[in-house]
């Protein structure tokens, strides 16, 4: 089916604007509702991918944004999104964990080097 509508570049500006203007709105009350969804624990480690018991640990080593309704945790996805754009890797070089293994590591190697010499 065809239909021929002979509308003016002027009537076609007009109508392009109406359907962004209306696109626009649909798009703004998308992420308006995206930011007011709430999830459990096990939503949570879902959408993470990840533990219930690892969410747990989060939430009692108080790294994690956490919504308590009583004796229940509640997670705004756009708090999670948040906290995830923020969460950084710590370089190898300055984790201490590392340092220490490599400290570790280096005695090993002195003391076995001296020990055949």
């Amino acid at each position: 089916m065809t239909i021929d509508l002979n509308l003016s570049d002027a009537d076609l500006t007009a109508l392009a604007g109406k359907v962004v203007a209306m696109l626009a709105m649909k798009i703004d009350i998308s992420m308006a509702q995206e930011e007011k969804v709430v999830m459990t624990v096990d939503g949570l480690a879902s959408y993470l991918q990840v533990s219930s018991d690892w969410v747990y640990k989060q939430v009692k080593a108080n790294t994690i944004p956490v919504t308590r309704a009583g004796n229940n945790l509640r997670f705004l996805k756009s708090e999670i999104q948040n906290w995830l754009q923020s969460c950084t890797r710590q370089p190898l070089e300055s984790n201490p964990a590392t340092r220490k293994l490599r400290e570790l590591w280096k005695c090993n190697e002195d003391c076995e080097s001296s020990a055949y010499h």
